[in-house]
């Protein structure tokens, strides 16, 4: 019955492991993005429309 078990919930982790690394992905893709646009908008005075090319 053990031997089930580990089968069972090897999986799992897996998938767990794999919802939580796309999450980090696209949450320090969010953040890079937006701190980009307002360094180069705000610091570097290049006009919001330049970036939309």
């Amino acid at each position: 019955m053990n031997h089930y078990k580990e089968k069972v919930r090897k999986p799992a982790l897996v998938l767990a492991q794999s919802l939580y690394d796309l999450a980090n992905q696209f949450f320090a893709l969010n953040i890079v993005y937006l701190y980009f646009v307002h360094w180069v908008t705000i610091e570097r005075d290049v006009s919001g429309i330049a970036l939309s090319y």
